[in-house]
């Protein structure tokens, strides 16, 4: 419970604790780890993934987060969610990227925020002012709810019997939202799970265990704006860079963006 008597959505940890630090430096300091079932946020289970990879796919996934050959800029933190569950599915990894500096501009409040928030968060950045009346077209009753929390959070603002986004800049801290499905077979399969993937991801990325399936991949995926990563002689290797979405994309990116946000301010300070 906190000072003003609102309980705060719950945080379950099962992750270890990093050694706090103003400007992380090391690789390891700026990067967590959120496995599957590890972190539960908000009212609901959002995050709690039902999913787990097997076999050749599970260590392909693993190694790609352990040697961690994506870039990680000296200024961005990075959040790795392993197996989530979204409204969509379950993508194999989700990769947050967020400026450390952009963390000053987290507001407490944000942590009372529900995934319902989120949805009317991303329709006010995409439309524009909405009345309350609106709201309830919209979204229901649920809306004027949803808008109050996010006025408490710095969010938004009401003016004139209409609510819009306060300060665009400060609504999305993430640089890029990543994600990536790993597969060492059924190609038409991750080709459609990961052209999925980017109706929140800034970019979405395969990962095969084969360079020769990587480089067949590429050819065939060119066109759809996707990425992809090869595992060979113990070595991962971007074969196709794919596109990059603006974001937010959705409001599930908004979504990731919170959850990034609020790992690194539990364990980053």
């Amino acid at each position: 419970m906190s000072k003003s008597g609102k309980a705060i959505p719950k945080l379950v940890w099962t992750l270890p604790s990093l050694k706090s630090t103003k400007q992380p430096s090391s690789l390891e300091a700026r990067t967590i780890v959120v496995h599957r079932g590890s972190l539960v946020l908000n009212h609901d289970t959002s995050f709690r993934s039902e999913k787990q990879l097997l076999g050749p796919e599970k260590a392909l996934i693993n190694s790609f987060v352990v040697n961690r050959p994506f870039p990680i800029p000296k200024n961005q933190l990075a959040t790795i969610f392993v197996e989530p569950r979204i409204e969509s599915g379950y993508p194999d990894l989700v990769i947050v990227l967020t400026e450390h500096k952009r963390l000053k501009h987290w507001n407490p409040e944000r942590d009372y925020l529900v995934p319902d928030d989120f949805r009317l968060l991303h329709l006010l950045v995409g439309t524009g002012k909405k009345t309350n009346g609106e709201l309830n077209q919209y979204l229901g009753r649920q809306g004027q709810t949803s808008a109050h929390r996010l006025k408490s959070a710095g969010l938004v603002t009401f003016h004139h019997n209409q609510w819009s986004v306060r300060r665009p800049g400060r609504v999305f801290l993430s640089s890029e939202i990543i994600a990536v499905e790993a597969k060492t077979a059924e190609w038409s399969r991750v080709i459609s799970q990961a052209h999925l993937n980017t109706w929140f991801a800034s970019r979405s990325i395969i990962l095969v265990g084969s360079r020769k399936h990587g480089e067949t991949l590429a050819g065939r995926v060119r066109g759809l704006g996707l990425g992809v990563w090869t595992y060979g002689d113990s070595e991962f290797r971007q074969r196709l860079r794919g596109a990059r979405f603006l974001q937010p994309r959705s409001y599930v990116s908004c979504l990731f963006d919170h959850w990034a946000c609020r790992v690194h301010k539990a364990f980053v300070k």
